[in-house]
């Protein structure tokens, strides 16, 4: 059976790091024969590893040898001189050589032929830098969470197009914050007021703060955080990691390209995830983001209550008066304020008023029109009694509050949507799913397995099939 002994995989391991490119994995063959009494099996509850008798000696010997071997490989090299074909015409050094021969001859090194034809061909490589990432502007350099700011660096610098969108959008939400202060606003336009409330920026010190905090010690945390990451798929992981973005299908779903394959992704639903992820990771280490004025709780709750009223989900005749049933939840969330605001950084006042939201993710603010059903979600839907469940219940109202959907994709992208009122809205929410969900994803998402059998990822075209129609037609 297969069966592992770790210090001599080390020692090889140690041996070849000198010579190889970095994460290169050295391929050998090593026979080692011995008497059956000098190996103990016994060492590891299923038998995976074993040791020798005399390791230390047998290693340095090995270690030895092998050095040898691979540092000399070196010192000399042989050329095999291949002999003419027959029916081959001698070729004269002498001679000049064509430059149209030359020309020819450069045709074999192509990135097409080199890809193994154009069926093959990677012409959108994730890999491949764009103009704008050599534009750089320090006063735009933004302040990241330590573990975020290390997986930023992976990735292609962002433009300064971009950031100066992104701060458009976040400079025109803000004007519109300040019309929510009108008292008469929330009822006369409830889904307007709601879209148009944006927290403040975060204060950088306490950014800071909260990523120079320790990583949450709870038991039950870091079961949550195992449970989602246990079934990690690779090539899911993969695909999000080498992506290009290619644009939204619909309301819900965006296509990208993985090397010549084209998927069709549920953004909302591997959002979530990735906000499920991020909560449980920053457990107790939340960043706040804070409105300029306190809401009030119990009119987002009675809107909320509204809202299920009119999808047929709650029924006052059978379910009890709604002004009964927000004054239990704004109740039972003001007697949780203390575990909201250490765990998960909701901040909210004695008096039932929200103070701040969590930041999960730097530079995402989510649709505030969630708000309401996000706070009857906390209040209704959480599992207060067990520690476990009541922590996931949470995790899982923050992660479908900061999940991301677009409200409204124009049927035909070939007419003309500029006079639709809802198109300038349609191009900010697609540009926070381009520029802020889709690179989160590519570093801070691991994907579960099942995201691969429930349609949330799905193949829809593959250069290589479509080759194939094109040579039958």
């Amino acid at each position: 059976r297969l069966v592992e002994c770790t210090p001599l995989k080390r020692c090889l391991e140690t041996i070849y790091a000198s010579v190889l490119p970095k994460s290169s994995k050295p391929f050998f063959y090593l026979s080692i024969r011995m008497p059956p009494s000098h190996v103990d099996v016994n060492v590891h509850p299923t038998k995976k590893e074993v040791h020798f008798l005399h390791k230390d000696e047998m290693i340095e010997a090995i270690r030895e040898a092998i050095e040898q071997a691979v540092f000399s490989s070196n010192d000399q090299r042989t050329f095999l001189k291949q002999t003419l074909l027959p029916g081959a015409t001698q070729v004269n050094l002498d001679e000049e050589p064509d430059k149209g021969s030359s020309r020819d001859n450069s045709k074999s090194t192509t990135k097409r032929n080199r890809a193994g034809g154009d069926y093959k061909l990677v012409r959108t490589d994730a890999h491949e830098k764009k103009l704008e990432t050599f534009f750089f502007s320090q006063e735009r350099k933004k302040v990241l969470p330590q573990e975020e700011e290390e997986n930023a660096n992976n990735l292609p610098a962002a433009s300064e197009e971009d950031l100066e969108g992104e701060d458009a959008i976040a400079a025109k939400k803000a004007r519109l914050g300040s019309s929510f202060q009108d008292e008469g606003l929330l009822g006369n336009r409830q889904e307007i007021a709601l879209s148009q409330v944006v927290p403040t920026q975060v204060d950088p010190e306490e950014l800071a703060e909260a990523s120079g905090k320790e990583s949450c010690s709870l038991t039950s945390v870091k079961e949550l955080l195992e449970e989602s990451l246990v079934d990690t798929h690779r090539d899911l992981s993969e695909i999000l990691k080498n992506h290009v973005y290619v644009g939204m299908a619909d309301e819900k779903h965006a296509l990208v390209q993985h090397k010549t394959k084209l998927f069709l992704i549920n953004v909302k639903t591997m959002s979530k995830d990735m906000f499920y992820q991020q909560t449980l990771r920053k457990f107790g280490r939340l960043p706040k983001l804070r409105f300029a004025e306190p809401l009030s709780l119990e009119p987002l709750v009675l809107l909320a209550l509204q809202e299920e009223e009119r999808k047929g989900n709650y029924e006052e005749d059978v379910d009890g008066d709604k002004n009964e049933a927000v004054k239990i939840v704004v109740d039972l969330l003001k007697s949780k304020r203390d575990m909201l605001d250490e765990y998960f950084s909701i901040d909210l006042t004695e008096s039932g008023d929200l103070v701040a939201l969590p930041l999960v993710v730097v530079k995402h603010v989510p649709d505030m029109r969630k708000l309401p059903s996000f706070l009857l979600a906390l209040g209704h839907d959480t599992d207060w009694d067990s520690e476990k469940a009541c922590f996931m219940s949470v995790a899982d109202a923050i992660a479908d509050f900061y999940s991301c959907a677009m409200t409204w994709v124009p049927s035909s992208r070939s007419q003309d949507p500029g006079g639709d009122p809802r198109e300038e809205e349609r191009k900010d929410e697609e540009h926070v799913i381009q520029h802020v969900v889709f690179p989160r994803l590519r570093t801070l998402l691991k994907p579960s397995a099942k995201r691969a059998t429930d349609a949330t990822v799905v193949q829809v075209g593959s250069l290589e099939r479509l080759y194939r129609i094109f040579e039958r037609c």
